[in-house]
């Protein structure tokens, strides 16, 4: 992702956000809100609505509700006959139709967005898309050294430089 996308996402979220040292909470965790997955290549319609149902009633005060869809809602000669989708009226219907619900989070991932309907993913359902691509070789260097620093005083810092030999 590069710096100018990066930043735009987070000026989106820094008011959610608590203040304090970096992962300290999470958006989630701050507000004492639940999180929900659904994988919609797995289910149908009638269990989106009663998992949608169950995820707004699980607790009194609004949820927070994350959804992670692979396909949702493909076109359909993209998909194989034998593949249990949710249909588009009735994810549509989930997102923003009778059965939504106020303050939510949702974020949708895909590895084809071309596949996606434009209905499901036009400017009033989502707010910001961003691309996540590869990993260069410097993205690489602070991934591991992220994962694998020891303490505060390894040497292995995200400003030392790693050669692509390192990296393999």
């Amino acid at each position: 992702m590069n710096e100018d996308e990066k930043m735009a996402v987070l000026k989106d979220i820094e008011d959610f956000l608590n203040k304090g040292a970096r992962g300290c909470l999470s958006v989630a965790g701050r507000f004492e809100l639940d999180i929900y997955v659904l994988n919609l290549l797995s289910i149908d319609d009638s269990r989106l609505s009663k998992d949608i149902d169950a995820a707004s009633t699980a607790r009194t005060e609004d949820s927070e509700t994350t959804k992670n869809t692979d396909q949702a809602a493909v076109d359909p000669s993209q998909k194989s006959k034998s593949q249990r989708n949710v249909s588009l009226s009735a994810l549509l219907n989930a997102l923003n139709g009778v059965s939504s619900q106020k303050g939510r989070l949702l974020i949708m991932t895909t590895n084809h967005i071309e596949r996606l309907n434009d209905a499901l993913i036009r400017p009033d359902r989502v707010n910001r898309q961003v691309l996540f691509q590869l990993a260069d070789t410097k993205m690489s260097s602070r991934l591991f050294c992220t994962v694998f620093k020891r303490s505060d005083e390894d040497p292995c810092t995200i400003e030392k430089k790693f050669d692509d030999e390192t990296i393999e």
